[in-house]
């Protein structure tokens, strides 16, 4: 969280300042279902257990901020990749009873390396200050902007920061997955054991973009032997256990 204090009002050694700070990772309100089964036929010979989950963000409900119809399209655009879901992050500053645009940063050319580039320079009070911008964490070798302090940022090179002068907007996911498990058991010394599960993670549901949805499932299939009375030549043994057990997970 960051506090920007203006030139609007004036503070003092007698001033108060009171703040109350509440910190969530959640951008979206949540939907959550699930159901479930189980049973059992042939006598209790057979059983088995159907289980289905559904959690998602609800895209239509965003927390603590709104989406306009621009950022609907960026976000459709973006498909899985939240690299490309986002908007500048500089805006002009609201003009003051003067007409004058009173902000934090000025638009800058520079020459680096032969390359021309525009960046911005954290000067308030200047007459060429007329941008608010806020930056974003975008890793290092990704961001061309490094902290200084609350509120200031400084131009450090192309690629050489961690901070860019973007917004990302969230995406909105959702989960689904699905849950099979059999079990037959024909005699008393022989099971048979089967699960399948699967499920999808929509990255975006704004989008409909290749990616945006990834899909996995997993199986695995055991056969128990296990007869309390066995003998082998000639030798009696009070009991033995053979297993047999596969398992597979899609990589995904």
């Amino acid at each position: 969280g960051e506090l920007i204090f203006t030139t609007s009002r004036i503070i003092t050694s007698s001033s108060r300042i009171n703040v109350d700070f509440e910190y969530s990772d959640r951008k979206y309100g949540r939907n959550f279902f699930s159901a479930g089964t189980d049973g059992s036929l042939l006598d209790s010979k057979l059983k088995y257990s159907i289980q289905y989950i559904q959690e998602g963000d609800d895209k239509d409900n965003p927390i603590d901020f709104s989406l306009t119809e621009a950022d609907n399209e960026i976000l459709k655009n973006a498909g899985g990749d939240r690299a490309k879901a986002v908007k500048p992050g500089a805006r002009l500053a609201d003009a003051d009873s003067t007409g004058r645009r009173n902000g934090f940063y000025e638009l800058r050319d520079t020459i680096v390396r032969g390359e021309a580039l525009q960046y911005y320079l954290y000067n308030p009070g200047s007459f060429n200050a007329i941008y608010n911008v806020s930056f974003s964490y975008s890793g290092f070798g990704i961001g061309d902007y490094s902290r200084e302090s609350i509120g200031k940022f400084k131009f450090v090179g192309k690629g050489q920061g961690v901070y860019s002068p973007i917004i990302y907007l969230p995406l909105p996911e959702k989960r689904k997955s699905g849950n099979v498990l059999v079990e037959y058991q024909p005699l008393p010394y022989l099971k048979f054991k089967a699960e399948i599960a699967g499920g999808d993670l929509n990255k975006n549901q704004f989008s409909t973009l290749d990616g945006s949805t990834v899909e996995g499932y997993a199986r695995n299939f055991e056969v128990v032997f296990n007869p309390t009375k066995f003998s082998l030549f000639d030798l009696n043994l009070n009991s033995l256990t053979l297993k047999y057990r596969e398992r597979y997970v899609e990589e995904g």
